[in-house]
């Protein structure tokens, strides 16, 4: 079931949006595997959440909803403060900039409290993308700067790292 539900996240530029979202809501409430197993509950919960957050965000807004419960009862913090940012992006969706801007903020500091890079520079960029959809521009800029400064660094694998000869035995 993880595989399944990795496969959706990875091609789900390549999805019809909204019979997936349907398919993971009626697996979430059939599949007995989902009802036993939190852990796998919470994934799918977040695969159908990114869905959602591309087609409805009312029902994005549930799905992390329930991600957050689900993590506070695992005691899963990184999951509980990036839900906590998704439910922001859900406000900002439906014109609450005030909660919009608090949740990704909160989250941030949490995400930074954690050492957790990769949430860090998505926070930035989140916050840099709610500025400049509100015309602010110049505070965007500085959040998108930020980002960039970020620790993180995306590697490509060196040559050297690679063997310099393949032995294939049959």
């Amino acid at each position: 079931m993880y595989a399944k539900l990795g496969k959706i996240r990875s091609t789900i530029d390549q999805l019809v949006l909204p019979a997936t979202s349907a398919q993971l809501a009626s697996e979430l409430e059939k599949n007995p595997l989902l009802q036993a197993d939190k852990q796998l509950r919470l994934f799918c919960l977040i695969v159908k959440g990114d869905i959602d957050g591309e087609i409805d965000a009312r029902a994005m807004r549930e799905d992390w909803e329930e991600v957050q419960k689900l993590a506070k009862e695992l005691g899963n913090d990184k999951w509980q403060y990036r839900a906590l940012a998704q439910l922001g992006v859900a406000a900002f969706y439906n014109g609450d900039l005030n909660t919009a801007g608090k949740n990704v903020a909160r989250a941030l500091v949490e995400a930074t409290k954690s050492k957790d890079a990769a949430a860090q520079v998505v926070f930035l960029t989140m916050l840099g993308i709610g500025l400049r959809e509100s015309q602010m521009n110049e505070q965007a800029s500085t959040y998108f700067d930020n980002a960039l400064r970020s620790p993180v660094r995306f590697q490509t694998p060196s040559t050297r790292s690679l063997p310099r000869k393949h032995s294939w035995r049959i």
